[in-house]
């Protein structure tokens, strides 16, 4: 599933991995290069063009396809405007990157920056792609005022278009009750709105922000709490214990996945949870940790945890 920006300034907690419509397009003419622009067509040209840049138009050929495989964090220096001629039905120029290295495309490094009528593809439609926890972006801004994002098409990035310093947290560990936000938006929908809560769970005040996400999930079946009546609200998440709630969120509450084989070496079989690990390596979800390891007690991430609702719900 494509993303389709009109204006992207800010990353919502809840609803950062899902796509967002398309704007309606009401005028169908493409942005026009101003006569002061750097016009340009190739990799070389465009570099060349940002290096040491402020202050100045950039603009991407309508017929360009331009691969930055294996950059990261260009700069976007102040005053820069960086577009093509996309608007309506018209495309624009093509920027893309084909691999995870950086996990930024382009850096903010100054006020008053625009990017307006670009194609913006990411790495994470290729088909061997297993980058769980890496948090591709197009556009990475921090610190800095009067950023315009405007008339864009954002693709195939696995944590956002536009991402904001510190309203993600792609490192940080991922607490139960940010998890039952994430899997009924995934399964239902960016608009999905769980009825209000009645009190189910003793350490779960209600009402409460996370409340009725969690009794919601509770209520379809995909976690029975943590013991005692209790749900945890504000513990981790670990690896193993996501693979059950990915594949009952998926499949329903009565889902029992076929028998593991031992695909994993740190995963014993029979095991707990090898059978649903296993099963989601095998629906594509997942790839490992690394060398050929699962590393299910490590703590599941924010950033792998957008890949997996990304891979589990198809939103991409």
């Amino acid at each position: 599933m494509r993303r389709f920006a009109t204006v992207v300034l800010a990353v919502s907690l809840y609803a950062s991995f899902r796509s967002v419509p398309a704007a309606s397009a009401q005028v169908s003419l493409p942005l026009p290069a101003p006569p002061q622009a750097v016009l340009v067509h190739t990799r070389a040209e465009l570099l060349t063009a940002l290096k040491n840049a402020t202050n100045t138009t950039i603009y991407v050929a309508d017929d360009a396809v331009i691969d930055l495989t294996g950059l990261h964090d260009l700069p976007l220096n102040e005053g820069i405007t960086l577009m093509s001629g996309r608007r309506g039905v018209k495309r624009g120029g093509l920027i893309y990157k084909n691999d995870f290295e950086g996990g930024r495309l382009f850096a903010v490094k100054g006020n008053n920056v625009r990017v307006r009528g670009l194609r913006l593809r990411g790495p994470s439609g290729l088909p061997d792609e297993k980058n769980d926890g890496v948090a591709a972006i197009a556009i990475r801004a921090d610190r800095y005022r009067g950023l315009e994002v405007t008339d864009n098409e954002f693709y195939h990035w696995t944590h956002a278009g536009v991402a904001v310093r510190g309203n993600y947290g792609v490192d940080a560990p991922t607490m139960r009750q940010q998890m039952a936000v994430f899997l009924l938006k995934g399964k239902h929908g960016l608009c999905y709105t769980p009825p209000p809560c009645t009190g189910t769970f003793g350490d779960v005040p209600c009402p409460s922000t996370f409340a009725d996400w969690i009794e919601a999930l509770s209520a379809e079946g995909i976690t029975g709490g943590c013991g005692g009546g209790n749900y945890c609200p504000t513990n981790p998440v670990r690896r193993d214990q996501m693979a059950v709630f990915l594949l009952k969120a998926e499949h329903g509450s009565s889902y029992t996945p076929p028998a593991c084989t031992g695909a994993f070496p740190d995963v014993p079989c029979p095991s707990t949870f090898a059978d649903w690990i296993e099963q989601l390596a095998a629906e594509g979800i997942t790839g490992g940790c690394g060398g050929g390891n699962y590393c299910p007690l490590n703590n599941n991430t924010r950033g792998q945890m957008a890949v997996f609702i990304t891979k589990t719900f198809n939103l991409q």
